[in-house]
């Protein structure tokens, strides 16, 4: 099985900034636990809307763009970075270009801050638009950075990561355990492999039951990671109580320790008549990857199955 390489490849991410406080924490994660140590590619990329020339200086294009390759030159030689500074289409909004901008640029991920909004209870669980669309749009796997506190850009260089990795008998998320170990650095790095098993395992296809699930994955971390000392899997069982997605929730909030939760996502056409987006394909987030995107603590990667 191709693809479980441990951070053996240039990769590229696509970063979407806008001079706000959600893309600059997504820039800056990138700088902090991705790049470091890699050979990976960076893309940062502003659309922008030429009739707001009402912002202020700091946030004008130009401006922007003088910044930020200062500052990436900084860090980072020449050939490893690039700004894409693109203007809103004329019959798009701007997520919408945003997407578009990001689908011909063909990066590995794209990556968005989360702007959510409160929902009641005072949770931040309502995604902001361009990150909902990215998801649902995107033909790259998407990173949804949630992350409320400047560290700067000094590399965690002697720190491992932790992941979290949510996987069911889906080829998505294979996909999810792919995309952590491309994130992956080190060999110690924690990778906890976790499958929900629903209550009623005999309604369930013979390769969907919790012990097919196991199996292949044992049968993965054999064949791939048995040099990752840091690899468990756990097979957790559903109760009637709590919903799948609040499990997985429950235990990256008690955890404490995750850097990244993995979900996957499956392609599907979609039936959108709007031109605007071009009766392109979507992408199918199923409700539990939904509501872990929006309710899960840490930073989310939402990786595709490409085919």
């Amino acid at each position: 099985m191709e693809g479980f390489a441990h951070c053996a490849e240039q990769n590229t991410f696509l970063v979407g900034y806008d001079g706000s406080y959600p893309s600059k924490m997504a820039l800056e994660e990138v700088m902090i636990k991705v790049v470091p140590k890699t050979k990976h590619k960076v893309v940062l990329c502003h659309v922008y809307d030429p009739d707001k020339d009402y912002l202020p200086a700091a946030l004008q294009p130009e401006a922007m763009r003088k910044e930020m390759e200062v500052k990436l030159t900084s860090y980072l030689p020449h050939q490893r970075f690039s700004l894409v500074w693109e203007r809103k289409l004329t019959d798009r909004n701007t997520k919408e270009s945003f997407v578009h901008t990001a689908n011909t640029v063909k990066p590995d991920f794209v990556v968005v801050g989360f702007a959510g909004r409160k929902h009641e209870g005072g949770k931040e669980t309502i995604l902001g638009s361009a990150a909902d669309f990215s998801i649902r749009r995107a033909n790259a796997s998407v990173i949804i950075v949630k992350k409320n506190k400047s560290e700067g850009w000094a590399p965690s260089d002697g720190k491992t990561m932790s992941f979290l990795v949510c996987v069911d008998a889906s080829k998505a998320s294979v996909k999810a355990l792919q995309a952590a170990m491309t994130l992956s650095r080190s060999k110690d790095d924690k990778i906890v492999i976790v499958h929900l098993a629903a209550l009623d395992q005999e309604s369930l296809h013979q390769d969907c039951r919790k012990e097919a699930v196991e199996k292949k994955y044992q049968a993965i971390m054999v064949a791939h990671m048995s040099d990752m000392p840091n690899v468990e899997l756990k097979i957790m069982e559903n109760t009637p109580d709590m919903s799948l997605s609040r499990h997985i929730v429950d235990l990256i909030e008690q955890d404490g320790s995750f850097d990244f939760v993995c979900v996957g996502a499956d392609q599907m056409k979609s039936r959108l008549s709007d031109k605007s987006l071009d009766n392109e394909d979507t992408w199918h987030v199923g409700s539990v990857s939904d509501h872990v995107i929006k309710h899960s603590p840490c930073t989310v990667v939402v990786a595709r199955n490409l085919g």
